[in-house]
């Protein structure tokens, strides 16, 4: 039908919280928002640059008194709407609210993507050490090659330069 993937990540999340779903494997391509043209890597990284954390403290009421940490749900809303809910109250009409848990999961899915590339990287980090150690070696025996070379040169020039004096 008419409803977007958006619509149907958001209702599978709430079945999954209600219990009538059960758990697939999931990851930042089932996340509208968050695919891109290229790997999930760069998903996540793009994810990542657009979340823009904030600290903030209520008016009033008992946690009016802590710093807390969080997100602008309409900022939030426009790079993945599917953890805003609308839950505009008789004092606020259009008041948003974000769904941490199922941030959680999205922020968890970029994470691990990342923590893969990073993994990658190191290996071919590790890959690439080995190789310039090789290198380095094969640089070592040849300037010693170079350098015995050199000595027996100087060795027959000497002998040549000695036995041209004895001629005379």
């Amino acid at each position: 039908g008419g409803a977007s993937d958006g619509d149907g990540l958001a209702e599978a999340r709430r079945l999954l919280l209600r219990g009538q779903a059960k758990k697939t494997d999931t990851s930042l391509s089932d996340c509208p928002s968050c695919r891109s043209n290229a790997s999930s890597t760069d998903g996540a990284e793009w994810l990542l640059r657009q979340l823009r954390p904030v600290s903030y403290s209520f008016r009033k009421g008992v946690e009016a008194k802590y710093v807390r940490f969080g997100f602008v749900a309409d900022e939030l809303e426009s790079v993945i709407p599917s953890v805003v809910r609308n839950v505009g109250h008789q004092e606020v009409e259009d008041q948003k609210a974000v769904v941490y848990q199922d941030l959680i999961a999205v922020l968890t899915a970029a994470s691990q993507s990342q923590q893969a590339r990073i993994e990658e990287q190191d290996k071919m980090i590790d890959e690439q050490d080995a190789i310039l150690e090789e290198l380095q070696q094969e640089l070592v025996d040849l300037l010693g090659e170079w350098q015995q070379l050199k000595e027996e040169e100087d060795d027959d020039i000497g002998r040549y330069r000695h036995r041209r004096r004895w001629v005379w």
